[in-house]
């Protein structure tokens, strides 16, 4: 996954030289005030869709669709999650087109995640010890074991960003967008057990709060019109 996101990087970096080193009549255009972009593939199963339109010469709305998910065998369940994200941009230098240079941004995000893992629990005490296979009944009166845990996570997170878009060519786009995001909402709950199989909203500050996004850094790559 690192190697994957490095040579994402890479790529960015290299359209980037490549931008500076164009003729730059050729590459403001004030017309396009929209673009639609995909994010480059860093890791492998990461998909993120965006769409955004310029609302004045400075300003623009985003929005961001994303999935992830990962695939280990044909006998274990694919885990995933998606989100949507709106996001509202100010451009900061004035004298480039519409949807170019550095941005400042504020976003919020609805996220949706389901995990799989095996584990025990206890239906006496509500305990649950994902990956521990050693909490058997005949090690430890009052614990089950299963094989198939399905925890769920539901949250809505906001915060500021930053990030700088390119031009290329008149109509390719480049994108490096980077957010953080705190958990103003979040939920989860354990699908499949007897315990805890209702919706719970954890306390702040606790090791189960989420306060962080779950792809802060992304690198997409459009089209303008």
């Amino acid at each position: 996954m690192k190697k994957a996101f490095l040579i994402s990087l890479s790529i960015a970096l290299h359209s980037y030289c490549f931008a500076q080193s164009t003729d730059s009549s050729n590459v403001i255009s004030k017309s396009h005030k929209n673009n639609i972009q995909i994010g480059v593939p860093a890791p492998i199963g990461f998909f993120v869709l965006q769409f955004e339109k310029a609302l004045t010469k400075r300003i623009s709305f985003n929005t961001i669709a994303f999935c992830d998910y990962q695939y280990y065998s044909k006998d274990h369940p694919i885990d995933y999650s998606i989100g949507l994200m709106p996001q509202l941009r100010w451009y900061t230098q004035k004298k480039k087109g519409y949807n170019q240079g550095f941005y400042i941004s504020v976003s919020a995000t609805a996220f949706y995640e389901e995990s799989y893992a095996s584990g025990s629990y206890n239906p006496q005490t509500g305990d649950i010890q994902l990956n521990s296979s050693d909490l058997n009944p005949g090690l430890h009166p009052g614990y089950y074991y299963e094989d198939n845990i399905i925890k769920q996570q539901f949250g809505v997170y906001a915060g500021p960003g930053i990030g700088y878009q390119w031009l290329v060519k008149k109509r390719f786009i480049i994108d490096l967008n980077y957010n953080i995001q705190y958990a103003f909402f979040q939920r989860e709950r354990y699908k499949n057990l007897p315990v805890q199989n209702e919706w719970q909203k954890p306390e702040r500050n606790t090791k189960d709060f989420r306060s962080y996004m779950i792809a802060p850094l992304l690198i997409n790559i459009g089209y303008a019109f």
